[in-house]
Formats: structure tokens, C-alpha cells, sequence
């Protein structure tokens, strides 16, 4: 498993927000932290934090033409559905109710997108 997945969630979002994941940020982390930022600070500013964070994230490791703040707007608003349809605590709960959050193609894009 990834590292960063492997995280306890507060060491998760302090190593997110210090733009320092210790092994890269795939897609299911994406998932978890936007899950966890909706979850503490509700839809509009979890989604805030999340496109800044990500923003962030992108500009440290040099790849800021892959950021692509509709596209983090699309994800957040989507997880924002599914954890008001499934307000649990344990993220892996979560992705149990909610499995095709983990489908990067969801959203009809390219992978890498």
C-alpha cells in the first residue's frame, strides 16, 4: 500500500497541507482527503481547501499544468453527494458504500485527468 494511504488521517492532511506526502498522491488519496474535508468543514469550504491544497500540491512537485481546478470541483462535489448519502467516521466504510469513487474514469475524463 501506498504510504501516504497508510497514514493515520490526521498525519494524512498535515502532510497534504505541508505539500510533503511521503509517497505521492494517487487517486485514492485524493478521494480521502476531499471525503475528510467535506466531512470536518462541510461542502463549500471543504471544497475550497481541497482545490487549494491540490493547487498547492501541484505547483510543489512541478506539475501544475495537471491541475485542473473544474475537474477537483467536479470530484469534490461528487464525494460532497456520496458522504451526505453515507455519513459514516471510517473512510473505508466509505468506499465500501461507495465504490466507483475509486474509478478515476468517472467522471467520462482520460485517465491522468
Amino acid at each position: 500500500m501506498n504510504a501516504t494511504l497508510a497514514l493515520p488521517d490526521e498525519e494524512f492532511v498535515a502532510a497534504f497541507e505541508a505539500s510533503a506526502p511521503p509517497e505521492g498522491f494517487p487517486h485514492r488519496a485524493h478521494v480521502r482527503l476531499a471525503w475528510l474535508y467535506v466531512s470536518r468543514f462541510g461542502p463549500a469550504e471543504g471544497a475550497e481547501r481541497v482545490v487549494d491544497g491540490i493547487r498547492r500540491l501541484a505547483h510543489a512537485d512541478g506539475a501544475d499544468h495537471k491541475f485542473d481546478e473544474r475537474l477537483t470541483l467536479a470530484w469534490v462535489t461528487r464525494i460532497a453527494e456520496a458522504a451526505e448519502r453515507s455519513p459514516v467516521e471510517d473512510f473505508a466504510v466509505f468506499l465500501e458504500l461507495n465504490p466507483e469513487l475509486l474509478d478515476s474514469k468517472l467522471l467520462g475524463l482520460p485517465a491522468g485527468r
